[in-house]
């Protein structure tokens, strides 16, 4: 990408239709195509609900990830720093090894009673701002600095208005003792928490984005994204986490494979063939093999 102006919200369409489909971890994925995804989606989100002005030039470069030229001559600097826990990446690696084709049909997330998911989400959110934070003295000087913080960890993060409703005073704190410190917006899986302390508006992507994405005017050539297609992806992200969550707490993954079967996969990794009979009872058809 390095420099692209965009002059309509159009162009945020074009854009996030070519960018949105990167390589899994264990294909090769780049830091920047990763980057590049979290950015198209946040503009798509924010051009939908009428918070851009044009025309927008992005140059892409190192610290910060990304530059916005606002028409004002002011400028932006949009960073990313991802919310993770600190074994999460390794374990999504293999999880991918094993399920190249796989999908997940267990999603729900376990082991936490009352606030404590989103407790535990929003520490991490906060280690990750932090450290970012302080960098900020080392970056280019710009107008100010925004950061969004995507989801990447194993237990995801829970429900967006408690996540909102947590960080928003702390962030508050946050811009007053650093005022070049602008938007800190977070993605959970593919919805957007847009200025969290400020406007803290909470944008569902299955809402917002099946407006406008299905209606290509004639001056618009390229594909359309189905609203099932954008269910499809939302649905990926959310099982890349529910395999993690539960291959953690030794809970069996349940996977269609590539070749129609109904998988279960136990924590020691031992794969078997299995189907549901008519009374809701769970047959095993055989054992398979590890790879």
């Amino acid at each position: 990408m390095d420099s692209l102006e965009l002059r309509s919200n159009a162009d945020i369409r074009h854009l996030w239709l070519r960018i949105r489909d990167v390589p899994r971890r264990t294909e090769g994925r780049t830091k920047k195509q990763y980057e590049r995804y979290y950015i198209g989606l946040y503009l798509l989100a924010l051009a939908e609900h009428h918070l851009l002005s044009y025309p927008l030039k992005i140059l892409e470069g190192e610290r910060p990830d990304f530059t916005l030229i606002w028409e004002s001559g002011d400028t932006t600097g949009l960073e990313l720093t991802r919310a993770t826990d600190e074994s999460m990446q390794s374990t999504m690696t293999r999880a991918e090894k094993v399920h190249p084709h796989g999908q997940a049909m267990l999603a729900a997330p376990f082991g936490y009673v009352g606030d404590q998911l989103e407790e535990e989400w929003c520490a991490l959110a906060r280690k990750a701002i932090r450290k970012k934070v302080a960098m900020l003295p080392k970056y280019r000087a710009e107008s100010r600095h925004d950061l969004l913080v995507p989801d990447d960890t194993r237990m995801g993060a829970g429900d967006r208005r408690k996540v909102v409703a947590i960080l928003a005073p702390w962030v508050s704190q946050l811009r007053q003792k650093e005022p070049r410190l602008g938007k800190i917006s977070v993605v959970a899986s593919l919805d957007i928490l847009y200025d969290i302390g400020r406007e803290s508006s909470i944008f569902p992507f299955i809402q917002w984005s099946s407006s406008t994405l299905d209606q290509a005017t004639e001056a618009e050539t390229f594909p359309t994204e189905t609203f099932s297609e954008r269910v499809e992806h939302a649905g990926r992200i959310v099982a890349e986490n529910a395999i993690y969550a539960n291959k953690t707490a030794g809970i069996p993954v349940c996977f269609i494979d590539s070749r129609g079967r109904l998988v279960k996969q136990l924590a020691d990794g031992r794969r078997f063939e299995v189907r549901v009979n008519e009374e809701g009872k769970e047959i095993t058809v055989r054992m398979l093999s590890r790879g």
